[in-house]
Parts: structure tokens; sequence; C-alpha cells
């Protein structure tokens, strides 16, 4: 064998090595490293509505009922969620008291923790299902959501956001592996389930179901199921899904009068600062929705605190170049059609992000909530944008493909960390 050919070789196995197991156990062992600089450095009830969430937990500990949303007195004004993630979170307050803590809540960062890292891995298999065993891309989306400082913020923080990531990404998996690898009824009760617990997270989660529905219509579509068969598994779907989470919706009609309880959560919350205050103070439609999307994009990158610890604006400046590029990197290899993904897949995942970003703008119209954290559950196509985007200027080695993908958010994390986490976080109060 040649020198040459013995280089090629040699560079085709560290390729091959590379978006192994391996990597992405030492992905999450950073991502954690992380997310315990984050914990270590924020007081506790610094992070967005943490302090809310956790008195959640200590009802259901104390008290051994679920919660009653009244508003920011009684159980708090977190209390109309659903209690799948803070029925979790018991045995770590549990365990938070047992050890003398000062705050026993802040033990409950240690189940966000899990889920985040749970999130990453998700993220991981969704993607390389998605796109045919392709570890490398998969490798790729897993580290830019694992490394994304609002992330990790999430992930070192007591909220339910982190367990919507995770079940929306295994939605995303099971469905790419219906779309690519065919249908079958135990992936059908598998996504019923996982759309049921979604009903006992938050009501974002209700996305879900239109999700899978979606995916057997386009299983029907494509002809690998007939009409008959398509329907039977939509309707197993929703059955598993009601079964699982069914009653909370049932008890919301009862107790607040509809089942996602939106009449007295708009009671509660009905003067909280929206459009139409700001409307008066004389702002235009046009400054409103310039507010909104600067707002949600420099957040979906880094802020902390309560929305009011910002990264420095040059950041956000050259975030906001570095996107453009991507997103001129993606339209011009969808238009080439270039996209290395299933069809139906590609659907699904633009059908959901655009359901996400409509949530998040529907709830704009209400109130002034423009956080990108919300933008998360969408996380598995964002990523998918992101490095299908970015790889249309990155150079033909793999490696330093790979390099330019997680450059950006780890460059953005050591902003985060240097200028905002311990800097100011710790006196945040």
């Amino acid at each position: 064998m040649s020198e040459i050919e013995r280089e090629s070789v040699t560079k085709k196995s560290v390729l091959a090595r590379l978006p192994g197991s391996s990597w992405l156990i030492m992905m999450l062992i950073i991502h954690a490293v992380l997310a315990g600089i984050y914990w270590d450095y924020t007081p506790y009830g610094a992070p967005p509505d943490e302090e809310a969430h956790g008195q959640y937990v200590h009802v259901l500990v104390e008290k051994h009922r679920l919660t009653n949303f009244t508003g920011y007195a009684g159980d708090g004004y977190e209390a109309h969620q659903p209690p799948l993630y803070y029925v979790m979170a018991m045995p770590f307050l549990i365990a938070g008291r047992a050890l003398g803590m000062d705050q026993p809540g802040e033990m409950v960062r240690l189940l966000s923790l899990l889920l985040g890292a749970l999130s990453v891995t998700v993220i991981y298999f969704a993607v390389q299902t998605a796109f045919s065993g392709d570890k490398q891309m998969a490798l790729r989306c897993a580290a830019f959501a694992a490394f994304l400082p609002t992330h990790t913020m999430v992930s070192s923080s007591v909220s339910n956001t982190v367990l919507v990531e995770v079940l929306f990404g295994l939605t995303f998996l099971l469905a790419a592996d219906a779309l690519v690898k065919g249908p079958s009824w135990r992936k059908t009760v598998m996504l019923g389930l996982v759309v049921g617990a979604g009903l006992l997270t938050n009501g974002t989660c209700l996305i879900l179901f239109g999700v899978a529905l979606l995916t057997y219509a386009l299983l029907w579509r494509h002809g690998r199921l007939s009409l008959g068969a398509a329907g039977k598994h939509m309707l197993a779907v929703i059955i598993v899904g009601a079964m699982i989470g069914g009653w909370w919706l049932v008890r919301n009609q009862v107790r607040y009068g509809d089942p996602l309880a939106g009449a007295m959560f708009c009671k509660v919350f009905r003067n909280l600062p929206g459009p139409v205050l700001f409307f008066a103070e004389g702002w235009s439609l046009q400054v409103y929705v310039r507010t909104v999307i600067l707002w949600t994009f420099t957040s979906f990158w880094g802020c902390f605190g309560h929305m009011n610890v910002w990264m420095p604006a040059w950041t956000h400046l050259a975030l906001a170049l570095v996107t453009i590029t991507v997103s001129i990197g993606f339209v011009v290899r969808l238009a080439r059609r270039k996209l290395p993904l299933d069809g139906s897949v590609a659907i699904v995942y633009g059908v959901t992000l655009l359901a996400v970003v409509t949530a998040l703008a529907f709830f704009n119209t209400k109130w002034l909530q423009a956080q990108g954290r919300y933008l998360y559950p969408a996380l598995v196509p964002i990523s998918v944008f992101w490095v299908l985007g970015i790889g249309r200027f990155a150079p033909r080695n793999e490696l330093l493909r790979t390099f330019l993908v997680v450059s950006v958010p780890l460059a953005v994390q050591v902003v985060a960390i240097a200028t905002c986490i311990v800097p100011i976080m710790p006196y945040y109060y």
C-alpha cells in the first residue's frame, strides 16, 4: 500500500470514529460541566419562573395533592401546569431536604440536568434515524443543542421546559422511524404513550397529536399504508394518548370550565404587559413586532435572569450575521434539492417548526413573552436547519465541518459564561 493510500485509509478511519458513541458521551460530559457552572453561579430563583416551578413541587410534597390554580397567591402562578415534571421532581426535593440544603428545591435542578442530557441524546438518535444512519449529522445537530447557552441555563434550572424538549424529540424520533423504516403497531403505541405524556407536561405538547396524525397521513399519501390502516393507527395514537393524559383535561374542564384552564390563565395574567398596553403608550405595530423578533432571537441564544441579563450587543450582531449566512446556505440547498433528508420527514420538521413558531406568535398577541426558549420544542428541525445551512459553506473535510458547526454555540457559550454567568448571576438579587 502506498503512503498516499495509507494516509487516506487513516483519515477515513478517524472520520469513521468521529461521530461514535464515545464522542456523544464526551459531548454530554461537556454539557453537564457547563450546566454545573450555571448551577453553581446562579442563585436559586434567578432563572425564569424557577421559584414558581419549585413552589409547585413543594405543594405536591407537603400537601399531598394536585395544585389549584388561583393566581399568584395560593399554589403559585405555575399551578396551571400539568403535573408530570413536578411529580418526577418530588424525590429530588425530598433528597434536598434530607441533605439539609438551605434551598432544597435547588436539588430539583439535578432532574433538569439529567433531562437536558437526555434531550441531547434523543436529538442525536432522532437525527440519525431521519438521515438514514448518518452519525456525523446526528452528532453535529446534538452538539448545536448541547452548547446553546440558554439551553444550558434551562438544563440547570427548575423548569418543565426541558421535559417538553425530550417529548418532542422522542416524537420526532418515532415519526422518522415510521417514515424511513416503515410503520408498526409497536411504534404507534409508543407514539401514543409519548403524546399522552405530553398532555401531562405542557399545553404546547398538544402539537404532538398533530405531528403523529401527520406522520400517518404521509404514510398513506405515499402508499405505505392504506387509508383504513392509516386511520386505525391515528385512532390508536389518540386513544393511547387520551388514556395516559386525558384525565388531566377532564379535571381542568371540571375545575376551571375548559380543558386547558385558558380562561383562568387569561384572567390571572390579564394585567401583564402586552400589545394593548404598548400600543396605548405609542408603539406602532411595526415596533412591537420588531421587538418580539429581536428579543426572541437574542434570548434563543443567550439571555439570563428574568429576561434582563443580556450578553454584549456585539455578540448578537455577530450571531445575526452568521444566522443570515446559514439561512442563505439552507435556502440554496433547498432550491437545488440537495437536502439529504426523506421528503416526508422534512414535511414533519417544517410543519412542526411552523406550529411552534405560530404558538409563540399567538402568545405574543396577548402578552409580551418573546422568549427564545419557547422555540426549543422544535430543537430537532432547528438544529438540522443550522447544520445543513452552515454545511453549504463548510470545507469538505468532515472533521473541519464538525468543528465549524460546534464552534459557534461553544464560542457563544464562552461569552455567556465570561460576561453574564460568572460576573453577574451570583449577585443577581
